[in-house]
């Protein structure tokens, strides 16, 4: 990782590098300690703490310094969780509060504080006990996917609209067709080297197929790339085209899905808006890929 990257990344964990309401930033060996973790992990255990300490303040504690105490955390999942008293309306899921407990337990290994082991088997019964308030729950209906004739929708939408619609609908060709998410396709200031520049696309000269190299990515592993495999097609959906497309406006050093200032978060408040103006499902905090957006 660069200098600037780590240091735009460790601003964002501040809670996680912190012992409790102190902020600190980390010393060297403390961020290469941090590089041991993969930063989506470091982003959920910051979470955690940021949760912990929301507990507190709601407890009336405005400071808090580690290790946190047994008490400490049976509260926290009572808290957290969702419990009887309300018939399950509040509170996380037993997932979550699972992802909390590893977080917090990650973060008092970071600052070399005890972690109460004696609250583990009592959390867990906590955990079961939440999970017994979420069968109570009436369960929500499942999303429906977005199938092809949503995407043929979404082309008739934005193929006469403007540069920014023309990009946004090439961004969701590649992803729907690559199965590919949009948070590995687009980019922030938090991660910078993400960037998909020119130079990691390939596409025949025939213009039958394409390849994309992702240089970090979720699902491959530290150091090693993904490559997104693209098949053209002769109609207004096609994947290979909307590439050239997106090449012939990009840069040598631009990011290639990249428009303006916006994020993926741009994206996804975009998206709702177009399923408003026809009958598809909602494409919020979906995967742009086949069968599921």
């Amino acid at each position: 990782m660069g200098s600037s990257s780590n240091v735009a990344f460790f601003s964002s964990i501040r809670d996680f590098t912190s012992k409790g309401h102190l902020l600190r930033n980390p010393t060297k060996l403390d961020q290469h300690v941090l590089n041991g973790w993969s930063r989506s992990t470091l982003k959920s255990y910051n979470s955690a703490v940021r949760k912990f300490l929301a507990f507190k303040k709601a407890q009336g504690q405005q400071t808090f310094l580690l290790p946190a105490t047994e008490d400490d955390i049976y509260e926290f999942c009572y808290w957290a969780g969702k419990t009887d008293v309300d018939g399950g309306e509040s509170g996380v899921l037993a997932v979550t509060l699972k992802k909390y407990l590893q977080g917090l337990k990650a973060w008092h290994i970071f600052h070399d504080s005890p972690y109460p082991v004696i609250s583990e088997k009592k959390a867990a019964l906590l955990l079961k006990s939440s999970l017994k308030v979420e069968t109570l729950i009436p369960t929500k209906e499942a999303k429906k996917p977005v199938l092809i004739k949503h995407l043929v929708s979404l082309a008739n939408d934005l193929s006469s609209g403007s540069s920014e619609d023309a990009a946004i609908l090439d961004l969701a060709l590649v992803a729907f067709w690559s199965l590919a998410r949009l948070g590995e396709l687009t980019t922030d200031q938090a991660t910078p080297r993400r960037k998909i520049l020119r130079s990691y696309v390939s596409i025949d000269p025939a213009g039958t197929s394409a390849t994309i190299e992702l240089k970090q990515s979720k699902t491959a592993l530290p150091g090693e790339s993904r490559f997104l495999q693209l098949k053209g097609m002769p109609n207004i959906l096609c994947p290979v085209r909307a590439l050239t497309r997106l090449l012939a406006t990009c840069g040598r050093s631009d990011h290639l899905f990249g428009y303006q200032n916006d994020n993926r978060h741009g994206w996804r408040r975009f998206f709702p808006k177009c399923a408003g103006s026809s009958p598809r499902p909602n494409l919020q905090g979906r995967a742009l890929g086949v069968g599921k957006l």
